[in-house]
């Protein structure tokens, strides 16, 4: 449902290229992050980023992006972004109508087993999952995007299978500096 005159692919106000998601317009990842086909990880981590801004909200509680079944995964709104597992919960907020990079970083098990939220690069949100927990989901779902309720412009999103060091993950965009 993308009219490819107000959304699809555009230029945002700096001349960046963004994916805009508005109206009736919906994007669905063929991809299943909490999938085992993706490797145990208990045993590899995994890290979750996402680059985006919002504006346009009618409902701040809307989902923006999400990947959330039978409470685990992962929601994104317009101010708030948390990720659960089936024993821990961690959350960032952030403002919309600015362009801001989240990332979720699980350790695997060998490495504290700790869950970070990043905000641009920035540790927001940390704690430790138990060593039984699960982070699977049941039914599998793939990754969503798009809202009725705001418009959501999408710069990058990147899924890695394994947990990136903080180095990694705060490396310094040009595009976020600017």
């Amino acid at each position: 449902n993308f009219n490819w005159a107000t959304d699809g692919w555009m230029k945002d106000s700096q001349n960046i290229p963004i994916m805009r998601v508005k109206d009736d317009a919906r994007i669905t990842i063929p991809y299943k992050p909490f999938s085992m086909e993706h490797g145990n990880i208990h045993n590899t981590g995994k890290t979750l980023e996402f680059e985006f801004a919002t504006s346009g909200v009618f409902d701040y509680n809307t989902s923006l992006i999400s990947c959330f079944s039978n409470g685990k995964g992962f929601n994104i709104t317009a101010q708030q972004a948390f990720f659960s597992s089936s024993a821990t919960k961690i959350s960032a907020q952030y403002k919309e109508n600015e362009h801001v990079r989240i990332s979720f970083v699980i350790n695997d098990s060998q490495e504290n087993r700790l869950l970070y939220c990043y905000v641009n690069g920035i540790i927001s949100g940390i704690t430790q999952y138990s060593t039984n927990e699960i982070f699977y989901q049941d039914p599998e779902l793939e990754i969503s995007i798009g809202s009725s309720d705001a418009i959501i412009d999408i710069y990058n999103i990147r899924i890695y299978d394994k947990a990136l060091s903080r180095f990694q993950t705060d490396r310094k965009s040009t595009r976020l500096n600017s």
